[in-house]
């Protein structure tokens, strides 16, 4: 397969992952704060931050990911770009699980984060 191809699949399945967890943060929205005025008050608190965070990822993707992994890359130390890859994905699905827990006013974290920290260790 192409590496062109690989890419351009990689980001469309990333994208529809990202439409995904985006809907389901709406359902959680929606079951805990409802769909009237408390809940467009949350939505509207956290419009700018989210904004801010998808800039901020953004700018850091294009600036630092993707020349560093490619640096490693031409580099022929695959190894090491993998881990890097891996070090970033660990960062953001943290920063974004950081935002499931304020959603949830973090009642589930105190079960949930211990399995994912033995998971990632």
């Amino acid at each position: 397969m192409n590496k062109a191809v690989k890419t351009v699949s990689f980001i469309v399945v990333a994208t529809f992952l990202s439409k995904l967890m985006g809907l389901f943060r709406d359902i959680l929205v929606a079951n805990y704060y409802g769909t009237g005025i408390l809940g467009t008050a949350f939505l509207n608190a956290s419009t700018i931050p989210v904004a801010f965070f998808d800039l901020t990822l953004g700018a850091a993707i294009l600036s630092s990911f993707i020349p560093v992994f490619n640096g490693f890359l031409q580099r022929g130390e695959k190894e090491k770009a993998f881990e890097f890859s891996n070090s970033f994905i660990n960062l953001v699905f943290f920063s974004k699980l950081n935002r499931f827990f304020s959603i949830t006013n973090d009642r589930h974290a105190v079960y949930i984060l211990p399995y994912l920290v033995f998971i990632v260790v």
